[in-house]
């Protein structure tokens, strides 16, 4: 990046293949069956190259990238979870009357993420690493680059503010 920003287009054009790699295998992730994931790379990848300004050569880089996807990822899942809710919800109505079981289920998974879109990508990112994803408070450390006892606390606090969200929903 610090090439790419300097003007080097070879150096550029290696960085956008080496992200385009990483970012699909990030938005995947959060994305299967939620949708397009290769419009979402390519938004990120847009997004990227827009903001590569804003790179600061003295910070880590991974927390840059990572917060563009992330935010565009969150973005194209907002919009899909929209048409997707409206589709579906015709759908099972036409054809069944009500909300089928799977529906249920689809609907389960609609609202936790919504609900963990909600939350600050601070307390978000080490709760879906370590309780959705099942990584060890030791990779989710290494990984976002903060201490063990600062993943713990955001762990704790995610869950909590999670809760809250739960039951304001709830009312």
């Amino acid at each position: 990046m610090i090439a790419a920003q300097a003007g080097d287009s070879v150096a550029y054009n290696q960085l956008l293949e080496e992200l385009c790699v990483c970012v699909k295998a990030y938005a995947s992730r959060f994305l299967k069956g939620w949708g397009n994931v290769d419009d979402c790379v390519q938004e990120c990848l847009v997004s990227i190259h827009n903001a590569r300004h804003t790179y600061d050569p003295d910070r880590a880089f991974r927390p840059w990238l990572f917060a563009i996807a992330r935010n565009k990822i969150t973005d194209n899942f907002r919009k899909y979870s929209r048409l997707r809710t409206k589709e579906t919800n015709t759908f099972d109505e036409a054809i069944h009357g009500q909300a089928t079981p799977e529906q249920d289920n689809i609907d389960t998974q609609k609202d936790l993420k919504f609900l963990l879109s909600q939350l600050d990508p601070k307390f978000r990112d080490p709760l879906c690493l370590t309780k959705l994803e099942g990584l060890s408070i030791k990779e989710v450390s290494q990984s976002l680059n903060i201490s063990e006892s600062l993943v713990k606390v955001r762990v704790f606090r995610g869950l909590n503010m999670l809760k809250k969200l739960v039951a304001k929903e709830i009312e």
